[in-house]
């Protein structure tokens, strides 16, 4: 089984596993590439499926969305890396995608039996872009633990690169307290520092299109500018355990989907909090924000008390 983990030159990389077809098919190669990604993720809060999924539809997935963000203009003002959201109907669905079986396997090895998928999303990074995104994680408060409260799977649709501003991430940031940010996102040039002197941060210009990224939603990270002529598209796949109470639990809680898709959303091991919505008028997915429809999730959030959690993409 191949992988590139560099564990012996001061942790500085992260773990990328081959899940080709060719790799799966040796004897015992699936518990073991198992094995290592949930132990990647527990120790470096992300790890890289390589070769996950056909090119092809990778490929064709990424000739609509591009043709979505043509015929639509998005406002970027809130959010510079907004995106408009992958389409949830055929012939654009893939179980391969969203319901890939080794991510499935590693969310519930990490999540649990109540895992749920809550959302089905993108980010995109515009040509352009001068000044990187402000480091972050995705769940301002949740406490350094063995388990996180959930997870984000990102699927490239083109290869990242320096130049298109492939994401940095600061591996093992995940168990790394942010008291001192008092809540927010915005973390102290000290606090960056730091962790940089744990472990230096990388870009993942080791993912390229066909690959999967799932990464803690604890892990620091932020996109970087992208210098191309291009538009770089990132699926991003909302995992969560949804029994996760803490103070800052997040707001991810559902999406919607076309009706006649049901069947699809469906899946043995893996809940998935969605809405179903007429046939039709396809406008409600052509917008540049997260899908909050009232599914169940956000309507007992709503109950507790809760307000949604700004969110930053990438």
């Amino acid at each position: 089984i191949r992988s590139h983990s560099n564990l012996r030159q001061e942790k500085k990389l992260i773990e990328y596993l081959d899940v080709s077809h060719d790799e799966l098919d040796v004897p015992g190669a699936r518990a073991m590439i198992l094995h290592r990604a949930v132990g990647a993720m527990r120790r470096d809060g992300i790890v890289c499926l390589k070769h996950a999924i056909p090119s092809g539809l990778v490929a064709e997935l990424n000739t609509k969305m591009q043709a979505d963000l043509d015929s639509v203009q998005v406002d970027r003002t809130p959010n510079s890396w907004i995106s408009l959201r992958p389409p949830p109907f055929d012939p654009y669905l893939s179980r391969e995608i969203v319901y890939n079986e080794l991510a499935v396997e590693i969310c519930l090895e990490l999540l649990g039996t109540g895992s749920t998928l809550t959302t089905y999303g993108a980010n995109t990074s515009w040509p352009g872009q001068r000044t990187p995104q402000s480091t972050h994680r995705d769940v301002p408060d949740a406490p350094v633990g063995s388990s996180p409260p959930g997870v984000v799977i990102n699927i490239p649709l083109t290869t990242f690169t320096t130049e298109n501003g492939a994401t940095q991430i600061y591996p093992g940031s995940h168990e790394t307290s942010v008291e001192d940010a008092q809540g927010t996102r915005q973390y102290t040039p000290k606090m960056l520092e730091e962790q940089a002197n744990r472990r230096p941060p990388l870009q993942l210009t080791g993912v390229e299109s066909g690959d999967l990224v799932i990464r803690d939603l604890r892990l620091w990270h932020g996109g970087m500018p992208n210098k191309t002529s291009e538009r770089r598209i990132m699926l991003a796949l909302v995992v969560i355990d949804a029994d996760y109470r803490g103070g800052d639990e997040s707001g991810f809680k559902g999406f919607e989907a076309e009706q006649g898709s049901e069947a699809f959303w469906q899946d043995s091991r893996m809940n998935t909090a969605v809405c179903f919505v007429p046939a039709g008028d396809r406008s409600y997915y052509l917008l540049g924000k997260h899908s909050e429809p009232l599914t169940v999730l956000r309507k007992d959030w709503f109950a507790r008390g809760k307000k949604p959690t700004p969110r930053s993409n990438d």
